[in-house]
């Protein structure tokens, strides 16, 4: 799998990048929605709710916009991959001699050769997408909890 992988290696670093941007987007909407409550609630400073309110749409978009690019690239690197093992696999089978056939259908290869790579499609495209992503989202709450107030987030793991 990791051999197939090596071909995409660009797609798959710009796609972690965009994962990047997209995760520290997501993570930093909650803190920047204290931000707009506490300008609400000092009701002297109205101008710093507009600034605030104007990071919260731009970084959204932001987030959004490098979350989808993130998706698309982890897909197409995903049907690229599966696309190789495919050919790779028609290609071992039509090198088959004449008698594998006679103790197999064709048609369940054809069948179980597309059924089990469109698994590993989704298996390399959505499931290591979303794992990262994850992964990524818990490293980057992590560090703004500790930003935010250390000691809580220390006696939050402990």
């Amino acid at each position: 799998m990791f051999q197939y992988s090596k071909k995409e290696w660009r797609m798959i670093v710009t796609g972690t990048i965009f994962l990047a941007i997209g995760g520290a987007a997501q993570a930093s909407v909650p803190y920047l929605t204290g931000q707009v409550i506490d300008s609400i609630q000092n009701e002297k400073d109205t101008s710093h709710l507009h600034e605030v309110a104007i990071q919260v749409i731009f970084i959204t978009i932001i987030g959004g916009v490098a979350l989808s690019l993130r998706g698309f690239l982890y897909n197409l690197t995903g049907e690229r991959v599966v696309l190789a093992i495919k050919k790779d696999l028609y290609n071992a089978i039509v090198m088959k001699e004449m008698t594998f056939f006679d103790h197999t259908k064709s048609g369940e290869l054809a069948n179980r050769l597309s059924s089990d790579t469109t698994l590993l499609q989704s298996a390399v495209s959505t499931s290591i997408s979303v794992l990262a992503r994850n992964i990524f989202m818990l490293v980057v709450t992590v560090i703004f909890l500790l930003l935010i107030s250390p000691k809580l987030t220390l006696i939050m793991f402990t």
